[in-house]
């Protein structure tokens, strides 16, 4: 939430600056760009409601089936306190959505920084990505399921840029929030699957120590 809210503020005072120019030339070069507009449909549609929610019921699906539940309820509550991010972000600032892209038709009226799309495509392919990465044991794998997780996640941002549903810096501000909070999700996954050591079973040596 502190990152959110500082991310925003400050996107929000630049905005005022030089952030509002870099946005209006970043967006039409990307609109001049070799991304159509319907291939943008395509590439931005893994971030929707409509693939999110049947891709994370499928996920709940294998993980329990691999009696994997604590990956399971984590992956769905990554994603449902993500929006609480985006939200908040929102709450902060009211920026509106570009008008620039085919006079705006694929703007829903919403706020516009941060991205949510962005947000919560993190908080889901992340978590993904990790998984992946934990199952593997060669670091070659690894290093193509991070690269295929990044160009995934920036292709769906460039795409969200390119319909004129956000400007450049709405994206990169939902990046700049959303790795973060994937980071926080990974750290809990890992402290469940290596909890700490009990402080008083690691300080009791023997059933006469303890009733010492």
């Amino acid at each position: 939430m502190l990152i959110t809210a500082g991310v925003t503020l400050v996107a929000q005072r630049w905005e005022r600056t030089w952030l509002g120019d870099w946005d209006d030339r970043t967006l039409a070069t990307i609109e001049r760009g070799p991304m159509s507009f319907s291939n943008a449909i395509l590439f931005e549609s893994p971030g929707n409601l409509i693939y999110v929610i049947p891709l994370l019921l499928c996920v709940v699906i294998v993980a329990a089936r691999y009696r994997q539940p604590v990956f399971a309820v984590t992956i769905v509550v990554s994603w449902l306190l993500a929006r609480t991010l985006v939200y908040w972000g929102w709450h902060l600032w009211d920026r509106p959505r570009p008008q620039v892209i085919a006079g705006g038709v694929a703007a829903p009226p919403l706020h516009s920084f941060p991205s949510g799309h962005m947000v919560l495509s993190l908080s889901v392919y992340g978590l993904l990505v990790w998984a992946w990465c934990r199952a593997s044991g060669s670091w070659v794998e690894r290093v193509i399921a991070i690269l295929v997780g990044i160009a995934w996640c920036a292709v769906l941002g460039y795409a969200r840029v390119r319909l004129g549903t956000h400007w450049p810096s709405d994206v990169i501000g939902g990046a700049i929030i959303g790795l973060p909070w994937v980071a926080v999700m990974v750290w809990a996954l890992r402290a469940v699957d290596n909890p700490p050591p009990c402080p008083p079973c690691a300080t009791v040596s023997s059933p006469a120590d303890a009733v010492t």
